[in-house]
């Protein structure tokens, strides 16, 4: 049977060399190298705590912040549960990313640690008119 056929989502892509080469290595980054069974397990905990969150299927998923483990953990987790995932550029002014995230309306926004200070535009209260978007910091 042909890998395409097997893959047909962006989360199939983890569960498939998870299931197929598990100890094979999915990312690599500063810090660590991580195999396709973590990523896959870690992808995992990251649905089940949006789940958890509240995040229901057909929600959008945001995140800000810079290639790293955690990106990879949240756009895996979110498709896992069918959820759309919105990766918002980090070199963007505020004011730039109160337009996009207003428009993208996520239920959950992960924040990483470098990009915190560009989110005080958008703290319950401001500028961002979505309502129902939660800022996690990661």
């Amino acid at each position: 049977m042909s890998q395409s056929r097997e893959i047909r989502s962006v989360p199939n892509v983890v569960r498939f060399w998870a299931a197929r080469s598990p100890g094979n290595v999915a990312l690599i980054s500063d810090a660590s190298t991580i195999s396709y069974d973590a990523l896959n397990q870690r992808s995992n905990r990251m649905a089940n705590c949006l789940l958890g969150a509240g995040i229901r299927p057909g929600g959008h998923v945001g995140y800000l912040g810079m290639n790293s483990d955690s990106f990879f953990d949240a756009w895996f987790g979110a498709g896992k549960i069918g959820c759309a995932f919105a990766p918002f550029n980090w070199r963007l002014a505020p004011p730039e990313l109160v337009e996009i995230i207003d428009d993208a309306q996520p239920a959950i926004i992960f924040v990483e640690g470098g990009s915190a200070r560009k989110c005080t535009p958008f703290r319950p209260g401001h500028q961002l008119n979505t309502k129902s978007s939660t800022l996690r910091r990661i």
